[in-house]
């Protein structure tokens, strides 16, 4: 809930500051950020958190989500070509 989100973002930044070689904490706080409509600030924290531990993949989706919400077609024309070429068959070779 909105609420929610409301109380978690001010906790979400402390821990940030406090640790802000944190990736978990930067991506919470891009979570709590995002809840909020804030797209554009959770965008900055999820592109800080794939910076400092770029092989979690949840944080790459929060990078993505937020891409799609502030409506930045290229990342996600990209996943959608990705994902056409898993369902299209590949040609027969002969």
């Amino acid at each position: 809930s909105r609420a929610g989100y409301e109380k978690a973002e001010p906790l979400c930044r402390a821990l940030a500051l406090k640790d802000p070689e944190s990736a978990q904490a930067h991506a919470r706080l891009g979570l709590a950020l995002a809840g909020l409509g804030r797209h554009g600030e959770a965008l900055a924290s999820c592109d800080r958190a794939a910076l400092l531990d770029p092989g979690r993949a949840a944080t790459h989706l929060g990078r993505a989500l937020q891409l799609a919400k502030l409506g930045r077609r290229g990342m996600r024309s990209t996943a959608a070509r990705g994902r056409r070429s898993l369902i299209r068959p590949s040609p027969t070779r002969t």
